[in-house]
């Protein structure tokens, strides 16, 4: 009877109004499986929809958007995106807050070395998987002009972390983008400045990975309480790690002080924006 009833009424739309914005590499997979057992929460079927911000995605319109929140369960409330580009792509709080001017906005920060490495890593996956991935990644972002501005990364780039630094620092002191880059994803101040700049303070949820890691239970407290969610039992919910990073992994000593060396004005900075310290190397 209830596939019959799915035939015949469409679901219902329930258009998001809380995002969870980044950063790449923090936590926001986990999380949103977390989230995801809320019987209130409704999350996009694709979890990273990259739409806000996307020259490629946005074009099609908010019909193609709402597509990712459908549901026939009349318990949900609440419709949750998680897109971590969204934090890095320039226009997307601009794009976002012109759909939604109150909505939710939740970030994870996880310290910008150990992000890069672990993006580093991954990337590295993606290539020996596709060494073509990224032109096709950055189609769904960039026009054609904008891809023709992308510095193409030679391959060894992929096998040498400190050389893969150490040429993204010159391109960034010279306003340019590799068609993959590590450091621009940590860059939490000025990126976060967008959303700051214009969503309601008490509409901004600052979290760090780790202590989402540590006190996994509190934490989701906290973010359903911000989005304003009827109080759930999270001790009965499957909060097992996922994605987790190999145990001792860290980058080469060398790499590590460059990228130290790099975000240490910008760690500051994000002091300066939020008045918190959100990792020890702050």
């Amino acid at each position: 009877m209830k596939t019959l009833l799915k035939a015949l009424i469409p679901p219902r739309i329930l258009p998001p109004t809380a995002f969870i914005i980044g950063a790449q590499k923090a936590g926001t997979t986990p999380l949103v499986r977390y989230l995801a057992q809320h019987p209130e929460i409704l999350v996009s079927s694709d979890k990273e929809v990259d739409f806000f911000g996307s020259a490629t995605r946005q074009p099609l319109g908010t019909t193609f958007y709402h597509r990712h929140f459908q549901t026939y369960d009349r318990r949900k409330q609440v419709a949750v995106e998680a897109s971590p580009h969204y934090l890095f792509a320039p226009h997307a709080a601009r794009d976002l807050h012109a759909y939604n001017p109150q909505a939710r906005i939740l970030c994870l920060l996880r310290d910008p070395v150990s992000r890069a490495f672990s993006a580093y890593r991954m990337y590295q996956r993606f290539l020996q998987t596709d060494p073509h991935f990224f032109q096709k990644w950055n189609a769904r972002y960039y026009t054609p002009e904008e891809q023709a501005t992308l510095l193409p990364r030679p391959r060894t780039h992929a096998e040498d972390l400190k050389l893969a630094v150490q040429e993204e620092i010159r391109a960034h002191r010279d306003g340019r983008l590799y068609e993959w880059h590590l450091l621009e994803y940590g860059l939490y101040a000025r990126n976060l400045s967008r959303y700051v700049d214009r969503f309601p303070r008490e509409h901004i949820l600052l979290l760090a990975s780790h202590d989402l890691a540590a006190n996994t239970a509190q934490s989701l407290e906290g973010i359903c309480t911000f989005f304003e969610l009827s109080p759930f039992d999270w001790q009965k919910a499957d909060l097992r790690k996922s994605h987790q990073e190999t145990k001792g992994a860290s980058p080469p000593a060398e790499a590590r002080q460059l990228l130290e060396e790099f975000y240490q004005n910008p760690n500051e900075a994000l002091v300066s924006l939020t008045n918190q310290r959100f990792f020890d190397s702050q």
